[in-house]
């Protein structure tokens, strides 16, 4: 009875995964049509799926994981960074402390390909 219940349930996994997988498919061709497409997001949701559904099948499940909860955390840092960098460019950033740390963060990235002047520079005289 138990492997009858497993399989049902291993059914209706699948069943929910290619209803969303679907979904998205469905939603990414009609964002084509419409001219809407953003491809980087495309890509990074589908390697996203395809890694994670890779990664029960290594041999090392703990070291995998560990691996995978860190690449997710970099990915979750840098769209916060990217966002807090865009509302600093568009202007809304309304504390020094925000410019300040942007400033920074964008410095330490820029300074390691040692580009001459950064982005960052225009953000040094801001005021309150």
């Amino acid at each position: 009875m138990t492997i009858g219940l497993a399989f049902w349930i291993i059914m209706l996994v699948w069943a929910v995964f290619l209803f969303f997988l679907a979904s998205f498919l469905y939603k990414s061709y009609r964002e084509y049509k419409e001219d809407r497409f953003n491809v980087p997001s495309f890509v990074l949701i589908s390697v996203t799926t395809i890694v994670s559904m890779l990664i029960p099948t290594f041999s090392n499940l703990d070291v995998a994981f560990q691996g995978y909860n860190t690449w997710h955390s970099f990915q979750y840092l840098f769209l916060l960074w990217l966002l807090n960098r865009n509302i600093a460019v568009a202007g809304m950033a309304t504390t020094r402390r925000t410019m300040i740390s942007l400033n920074r963060a964008w410095s330490a990235v820029v300074s390691k390909r040692r580009v001459g002047t950064t982005p960052a520079n225009r953000f040094s005289s801001s005021t309150t």
